[in-house]
């Protein structure tokens, strides 16, 4: 059955027609390897010919379709930029929009969308170890549906079951214990910077302590990330010094050129911490300006574009 489960479809299809053609019934098979009889008819009709050509899918075909169209296209507006036209005049002439376009005239450009053929991870796939020790500390389905729930994700007692039985199964078969852990990405790690790990949110807490004793690094960077964000919250520029005297004393090559930055414009630093006033009005009107001027998508002079903010600008008083 594990074998079955962690194989590739065209492996499947093979495993299927193999136990048909030793004479085991359709409906042995089917309960065999915990799929329906209208796959295990579906698997059994694919020609073994087509099996070994790796004939397309219908999915697949459907794709190719797709990336030929849009490389028409795109050799399309490559041919008229090469022959010097600007991208306005290609917007005019072909109709497409100016992002397309610069995209299409990128050296890097990948007709193929990245998250194809990529399986979107399941709810229970990502508390799998909490799931796993849950039940192994004798909780039932109905209290661990209940954990997930309280994670702001809905899943039924049935399907815990389902997913502990097929986990008990899988792992039988390959003769490995329930609570083999999973690898952390970087990215589950990278999420810590942002927000608090709170009742084991982004990442249970068994897991982020065994990556801390495995990388003390992690650990340190955390903390002084923690830090240096508290002085910038708590408006405390007297702590500054401080913090980067310890940065310093750890030699993480990383942040070096962090604090040389901050040690050039020690005294700006220190007064953007202290201080309330900073330039967010400023950029609160350049985002503005953009704004309106994606709105009238170029469609409009430079004298109207002035006009059109002027006239926004007096609608409004400053306090």
């Amino acid at each position: 059955m594990a074998d079955y489960l962690l194989s590739n479809k065209k492996e499947r299809v093979l495993k299927v027609k193999e136990k048909y053609k030793k004479g085991i019934s359709k409906i042995e098979i089917a309960a065999m390897y915990n799929i329906t009889l209208e796959t295990v008819n579906r698997y059994i009709q694919i020609k073994e010919e087509d099996i070994k050509n790796n004939v397309k899918t219908v999915r697949e075909i459907e794709h190719i379709k797709a990336i030929n169209k849009t490389m028409k296209r795109c050799n399309k507006v490559r041919e008229l930029f090469n022959q010097g036209k600007t991208i306005d005049q290609i917007v005019i002439e072909t109709g497409f929009s100016k992002t397309c376009i610069k995209e299409y005239i990128k050296d890097d450009f990948s007709p193929t969308n990245e998250h194809y053929g990529q399986k979107k991870e399941g709810i229970m796939p990502k508390f799998r170890d909490e799931i796993m020790k849950m039940y192994l500390s004798g909780k039932n389905s109905k209290e661990i549906s209940m954990f997930i729930k309280e994670q702001e994700y809905s899943i039924t007692p049935d399907a815990i079951r389902g997913f502990i039985i097929k986990e008990k199964r899988i792992n039988k078969d390959l003769n490995i214990s329930l609570l083999c852990s999973d690898v952390v990405d970087a990215n589950t790690i990278k999420k810590l910077f942002f927000h608090e790990n709170e009742n084991g949110k982004i990442i249970p807490q068994f897991q982020l302590d065994s990556v801390m004793e495995q990388y003390p690094i992690i650990d340190k960077i955390l903390s002084i990330h923690k830090l240096f964000k508290s002085i910038l919250f708590d408006k405390d520029s007297k702590k500054l010094d401080k913090w980067i005297s310890d940065v310093e004393k750890n030699n993480i090559v990383q942040l070096m050129p962090f604090i040389k930055t901050i040690n050039n414009d020690l005294i700006g630093v220190k007064n953007a911490i202290d201080m309330k006033v900073n330039n967010g009005l400023a950029e609160g009107k350049v985002n503005l300006l953009k704004t309106i001027k994606r709105i009238m998508y170029g469609k409009a002079s430079f004298t109207t574009l002035k006009t059109k903010l002027l006239m926004h600008e007096y609608s409004f008083s400053i306090n």
